[in-house]
């Protein structure tokens, strides 16, 4: 089922949100951390100190978008990028982040408004990413599932392992705390909980899961994806395109 006007309407709520939040952290960069004011230049900034993983995941998302824009009628184009935004980088990178902060930011009195803004900011995206996981649901059930996995299958496993680098960088929390490890354990509950409300295969959800343990193995461990996707076969595989 294609979007309807009740999806656009939704989603231009979601926009309305998404610019709040751009300028929430344009205002963290420059008056927290010290990046230039300018917007452009902020997100160069940024760009020169992300992981390669951010980068890899930015690039493929701009990949994905671009090839919805030239084919705006193409239903499973338009499923790839709420695959990519709802799921993975909201549903995981966004969530796992925000909730870091808040914990790491609720142990003490620094930077209150900072913590409420983040607050406010996981209610928002908890909207977000109920959208988008209807729409992912619906279109396992109309047979594009195809479509979604191979999202999931490029860009999870960069995503996984980024939460695991989530660590609070002050002394908030020791660094080998259950605190500490608190981020990737977000992480992986969310995608776990995202990928059984959309109907998706067990066995693929533990093959996305594998894969990123083979990078971060003491973080995603096989007790605690067993408890959410059961006992399946060895991890299947499949060729992105």
């Amino acid at each position: 089922m294609r979007p309807d006007e009740e999806d656009l309407i939704f989603l231009g709520t979601q926009v309305a949100d998404e610019a709040r939040h751009a300028r929430l952290m344009f205002r963290v960069g420059h008056e927290v951390l010290g990046y230039d004011p300018d917007p452009t230049i902020m997100l160069r900034q940024a760009w020169e100190l992300a992981e390669q993983e951010h980068r890899d995941l930015a690039l493929l998302e701009g990949e994905i978008m671009r090839a919805s824009v030239a084919n705006p009628r193409d239903y499973e184009k338009w499923l790839r990028c709420v695959t990519l935004f709802h799921l993975v980088t909201e549903g995981v990178l966004a969530v796992s982040g925000q909730r870091s902060i808040v914990r790491a930011l609720g142990k003490t009195d620094l930077l209150p408004g900072i913590r409420s803004a983040f607050a406010a900011m996981c209610r928002d995206e908890s909207r977000h990413i109920s959208f988008g996981l209807h729409a992912l649901r619906t279109g396992i059930r109309e047979g594009h599932a195809d479509a979604i996995y191979d999202v999931l299958e490029r860009a999870m496993p960069l995503a996984l392992v980024l939460t695991d680098r989530l660590q609070p960088t002050s002394a908030f929390l020791a660094a080998d705390s259950h605190e500490a490890r608190a981020a990737t354990q977000t992480g992986v509950d969310s995608f776990l909980r995202g990928m059984r409300w959309i109907g998706a295969d067990p066995a693929f959800t533990r093959h996305v899961v594998d894969r990123a343990r083979v990078v971060a193995p003491e973080c995603l461990e096989g007790r605690h994806v067993r408890e959410h996707t059961g006992r399946v076969a060895a991890p299947i595989e499949r060729n992105p395109s």
